[in-house]
């Protein structure tokens, strides 16, 4: 069972990757289609305080 858990949570945390990265591959995107930050800064959270790649 252990090892069950074990690929579980590693599956998870490859899909969690995934969709990072395909998230900053769209913001990219956007950002280079708009070419300004305010897109950037839209797509993150009100109170990051400016334009960082953690979101």
């Amino acid at each position: 069972m252990p090892i069950d858990k074990l690929l579980v949570s590693r599956l998870k945390k490859a899909v969690n990757i995934n969709q990072q990265t395909e998230r900053k591959k769209a913001m990219k995107k956007i950002i280079v289609e708009k070419g300004t930050f305010q897109v950037r800064i839209k797509g993150m959270s009100c109170c990051s305080g400016g334009p960082n790649m953690r979101a």
